[in-house]
């Protein structure tokens, strides 16, 4: 089973294990958290929990706050 990170875009390839599965899983390319809930091999529901990237608009305002 494949399902793609929200937050970076990678498409991470579960294996079969999570055919029927709800928790957590980590991205293995950025680390970001997603909640995913799976049923008989369909995916049903992806959220994201924890991102560890930082948004264009987050760097800004860090910029603007810091003065640089």
């Amino acid at each position: 089973m494949k399902v793609n990170c929200l937050s970076c875009g990678f498409k991470e390839d579960l294996g079969d294990a999570y055919d029927d599965y709800e928790g957590q899983v980590k991205c293995f390319t950025c680390g970001s958290l997603l909640e995913i809930k799976t049923d008989q091999g369909t995916i049903k529901a992806v959220q994201l929990v924890k991102s560890k990237h930082r948004s264009l608009k987050q760097e800004t305002e860090e910029s603007l706050v810091s003065g640089g």
